[in-house]
């Protein structure tokens, strides 16, 4: 890929999706609208990798489309073309996980499971009122060296009154 297809901060034809949740606090971090379009693209960047590269670049690989086949590939293609600035490439990740990019509209077991270990109650109605990124945000943040992670974020999606009584 050549620089002129990264967007400038003055290109007004690129809208900002920048959703970063208040629980990633830590800018250091992909934020999690970033870690679902590279899954969608079946790519994965290091953490050493995202602070390597410019916020420009940054900020183009969380802009791209992949609503067709067609934007994913171009997508790839710019991810790889950035990273080869670095002398990087990004890690290959299965089909599976592509698949989990468009969280299920029914709780999975898992993230009740993993709400409770926090204290929280995850039940079907509040998933419901969750949006595909919320959902998609819990989904990656079940395993247990994220515990403090997923209470934050289960605090800031639900509210702290979510959380279950102890004893109960």
């Amino acid at each position: 890929m050549v620089k002129s297809q990264i967007p400038t901060s003055d290109d007004n034809s690129v809208q900002p999706t920048d959703r970063r949740f208040g629980f990633e606090g830590d800018t250091k971090c992909l934020p999690m609208y970033v870690k679902r379009t590279l899954d969608r693209l079946k790519l994965k960047i290091g953490r050493a990798q995202w602070l390597a590269i410019t916020d420009q670049e940054r900020l183009a690989i969380g802009r791209v489309s992949t609503e067709s086949e067609a934007d994913c590939l171009s997508a790839q293609e710019l991810v790889r073309g950035i990273l080869r600035r670095y002398s990087a490439e990004p890690e290959l990740l299965p089909a599976s996980v592509e698949r989990s990019t468009d969280p299920p509209a029914e709780v999975p077991a898992v993230v009740t499971e993993s709400a409770l270990e926090v204290g929280f109650i995850v039940d079907q109605e509040q998933w419901s009122k969750l949006d595909a990124d919320q959902r998609f945000a819990l989904t990656k943040l079940v395993d247990s060296g994220k515990q403090n992670k997923r209470k934050r974020a289960l605090i800031e999606f639900l509210g702290e009154g979510s959380e279950r009584k102890r004893g109960l």
